[in-house]
């Protein structure tokens, strides 16, 4: 009986077939492969090929992301944008998923120990803003007072928010010694971007006194943005000190500021007599865009808001007059009749 010789070599070719595509598919290829794949296919023209990519590029993890930073050239030396368009896309698609985050975060963290170059440092910050938890924060925590990185860490930590955030910000703020001026009006603005903590106001209010002009913006900034009534007669002090007039430092918008969250936290009363207070000075100064600006609170907080439209257009300013009718008609459906 004649031997069928094409069986064994059907086998043969079968099985060798199997061992290529094994080697092609993307559990076996390397972290180096799939990295060099993704960075050859960016930016991709179709949403589902991206996505694609990105799922490819998160299943190397902290392996596939420590390779895309040593790729990356000191400033200067070379041309970065395919990597960072690859770093930034992974952490916003891994940002969808809680697990996923997770895994990429740490990935991030990892990857700031494998690099000394600054930049490269603060690109990678930057990506935590949408990855973070309060491992993030604690991580950061550490770049608080270094000059170079102090201002991503800080904005970073903002982003994230929350009470961790709160004191991290706190607690590199009181390391006086260990910070300079700069970092430490990183620190300050970041405070004002989140949501205060216990202890934030009466430690911004203490640094109103700074000689140091920027320093002292961003104070008055920060407690306009996140204090409470207890700041009230501080930033009172500071608009007054400028004759309510537009200064460099912002003091007297400072105090706007804090007198419309004043009355959004539910103090109408201490509100009410900030902006009427503010409104007769402003008006004896001659400084119209501070009486319109507290005629707003004014409005916001007055029972008879009639009654503080028709005193309003009896004004000879039309400026005031416009600005009288434009806040009355937030009111008219259901507190004006």
């Amino acid at each position: 009986m004649k031997k069928n010789i094409f069986t064994p070599l059907l086998a043969i070719f079968l099985l060798c077939s199997g061992m290529l595509m094994a080697q092609q598919t993307p559990a076996n290829r390397a972290v180096s492969t799939i990295v060099a794949d993704v960075l050859a296919q960016l930016p991709a023209e179709k949403q589902s090929t991206y996505n694609n990519l990105m799922k490819e590029l998160s299943s190397t993890g902290i392996d596939g992301v420590k390779n895309l930073v040593e790729m990356m050239y000191p400033p200067g030396k070379g041309d970065n944008a395919a990597v960072e368009y690859a770093l930034s896309g992974l952490a916003y698609y891994a940002s969808g998923d809680e697990i996923l985050k997770s895994k990429i975060e740490q990935a991030y963290l990892g990857a700031l120990d494998i690099t000394e170059e600054r930049e490269t440092k603060a690109f990678i910050i930057r990506q935590l803003a949408v990855l973070g938890s309060d491992a993030t924060i604690h991580k950061l925590a550490a770049f608080l007072t270094d000059d170079a990185l102090s201002s991503p860490a800080a904005c970073t930590i903002a982003s994230i928010g929350g009470e961790a955030a709160g004191k991290a910000l706190q607690m590199a703020l009181m390391r006086r010694n260990a910070r300079s001026e700069e970092a430490q009006r990183n620190i300050i603005q970041a405070l004002g971007d989140v949501a205060p903590t216990e202890g934030t106001e009466g430690l911004l209010k203490t640094m109103l006194n700074t000689n140091d002009l920027k320093t002292k913006t961003v104070v008055l900034k920060a407690l306009g943005r996140t204090g409470t009534k207890a700041s009230l007669p501080d930033l009172a002090a500071g608009a007054a000190a400028v004759g309510y007039k537009d200064d460099p430092t912002g003091a007297a918008d400072a105090y706007v500021q804090l007198i419309k969250r004043v009355c959004e936290q539910g103090d109408t009363k201490e509100a009410s007599s900030a902006a009427q207070s503010l409104m007769k000075n402003a008006t004896k100064a001659g400084i119209m865009q501070m009486r319109i600006a507290s005629l707003e609170v004014v409005f916001a907080t007055q029972a008879d808001k009639l009654k503080t439209l028709k005193t309003a257009l009896r004004d000879p300013d039309k400026s005031y007059r416009n600005a009288a009718l434009r806040y009355a008609s937030g009111y008219a459906d259901h507190t004006m009749y």
